[in-house]
């Protein structure tokens, strides 16, 4: 008897094996062939026996380029046109053409047509509902997000790339189902591999050219600036994937691209609004991911003039958080023992962060009078006041000195963040972190409030998508847990102790 597998002879369905995977019905190439199919999965052994490439079991078969007609003139046409002398289809050499339907030729146009919808739809879904949770108050077109980067991104491919990366993270990061989060996750990665990738490209081009003409110049700064505004979006987009730390490499980018430009220039300072924008971005970032440094470069991005940048800027307490990191780092690292700051030195910072109250106090003036909108921001401005105020005296004061003022700045404080956060406001829920932060760094002998420091937490990172801050809230329960209370530890000495273990996080 011939070898079952190599031969061409019937196969005896009742030889196979009884306990193997079989179809509810018969493979479309049995069917069509008029022989009892053996039904076995994934391909019948019938057609493999035969060496025919077995159609498989759907219900639906898709047929290409078979012609719509067995017969008269529309006879293996794909579509019902009859051929025309001198018809529209396109010529080759004086050749008409004829169009037939093809596989691969018509799989990529539609795979092109969804990838340009799902990109516009995720252009869409920044702009309008990303872009409002990276600044402190959206304030529609005037958003520098939309007033700067929008027209930026029309003009690079880079830039509308990474823009659509930060919108597939955002979504994997907010939307419900775990089927849907895990799509727009891999539609992310896909699209920062690309990014990436192009981006590299043109850093090599930009740094391997060498001298250039003066005329040049301006188109390389250009450039450098599209580039900058890449890779701070990719930033962004990190923070919002949990468990991620890459927002710290991106961020490292984005400073030695800020250097980059300023060389290039050869100016001390930004004159344009895109670049003030940029830097201040990349400033505000530094200075929130500086916190669990145990070390802050004293090196600012472009001279003295860095921490003038966001001086100017109407949210001055960023400024401030930044001055108050840099004096307890340098005082941490002097070998002379330091007694605290003195009333004189902590009157001082009250007069600052007096102006910096006033000065984000001019930010409601832009707010509709009768929109319950200004009396929501102004607890934001409260919030971040008293946030600022509590972590200035825990730079600044000895462990165990000043409580009082500490426990009834950080009361204030809470009674702030929970009238934002009761009231569900979805327009100012991501300014919270840090208040909410710095509060739980001052509840370590009240484990009542943690538990809701922590509750607001996770619902406000699900609201927001920030899965960054989630490295922040496990340093908090790590804290609690296991600080020293022999000596009354602070958390900034926790976390300098425990560098290693805790790493890097940014509170956003």
């Amino acid at each position: 008897m011939a070898n079952i597998g190599t031969g061409k002879r019937n196969l005896r369905i009742d030889s196979l094996p009884h306990d193997r995977q079989i179809a509810e019905k018969d493979c479309r190439q049995c069917v069509k062939r008029r022989i009892k199919c053996d039904r076995t999965l994934p391909h019948c052994r019938k057609c493999e026996l035969r060496d025919i490439s077995c159609s498989g079991f759907d219900r639906l078969q898709l047929r290409w380029n078979q012609g719509i007609a067995s017969r008269g003139r529309f006879r293996g046409k794909g579509v019902p046109l009859p051929k025309i002398c001198g018809s529209t289809g396109p010529h080759l050499g004086g050749v008409s053409i004829e169009l037939s339907a093809s596989p691969s030729r018509d799989a990529s146009v539609i795979k092109t047509h969804l990838a340009t919808s799902l990109n516009d739809k995720l252009l869409h879904h920044f702009f309008s509902t990303v872009v409002p949770r990276l600044t402190w108050l959206d304030v529609g077109p005037s958003n520098p997000w939309r007033r700067l980067i929008q027209p930026l991104a029309s003009q690079s491919h880079h830039l509308r790339l990474s823009i659509s990366g930060l919108a597939a993270a955002h979504l994997a990061a907010t939307v419900s189902g775990e089927g849907q989060s895990s799509f727009f996750l891999q539609v992310n990665n896909s699209i920062r591999d690309e990014t990436l990738k192009t981006l590299s490209h043109g850093l090599r081009n930009e740094t391997n050219t060498g001298r250039m003409a003066s005329r040049q110049l301006q188109s390389s700064e250009t450039e450098f600036l599209n580039m900058l505004a890449s890779a701070l979006v990719l930033c962004y987009s990190e923070m919002h994937i949990p468990s991620s730390n890459d927002w710290g490499l991106h961020l490292r980018a984005c400073r030695a691209m800020v250097e980059r430009c300023f060389l290039l220039s050869q100016q001390s300072h930004p004159h344009d609004a895109l670049s003030k924008f940029l830097i201040k971005e990349v400033a505000d970032l530094e200075t929130f991911g500086n916190l669990a440094r145990s070390r802050v470069s004293e090196k600012a991005i472009v001279g003295t003039n860095f921490n003038s940048l966001l001086h100017s800027n109407l949210w001055t307490f960023t400024a401030l958080i930044d001055e108050l990191t840099r004096v307890e780092r340098l005082r941490s690292s002097s070998p002379k023992k330091y007694f605290g700051s003195t009333e004189s030195e902590l009157e001082k910072w009250h007069g600052k962060l007096g102006a910096a109250y006033e000065s984000a106090n001019e930010m409601i003036t832009s707010l509709p009078e009768c929109d319950s909108t200004q009396s929501m921001f102004r607890l934001v401005i409260d919030a971040h006041y008293y946030a600022t105020l509590l972590y200035c005296y825990q730079c600044l004061t000895l462990p165990g000195t000043y409580e009082q003022q500490k426990r009834e700045f950080c009361d204030t404080l809470w009674h702030s963040i929970q009238s934002v956060t009761d009231k569900s406001s979805a327009e100012f829920i991501h300014d919270v972190f840090f208040p909410l932060f710095i509060v739980g760094t001052q509840s370590l002998h009240d484990m009542e409030r943690q538990a809701v420091v922590e509750a607001v937490f996770l619902q406000t990172m699900h609201a927001t998508g920030f899965w960054c801050n989630q490295t922040a809230l496990q340093m908090l329960r790590s804290f609690w847990t296991h600080s020293d209370r022999a000596i009354d530890e602070t958390w900034i000495q926790f976390v300098r102790r425990n560098a290693a273990a805790i790493g890097p996080f940014v509170i956003f």
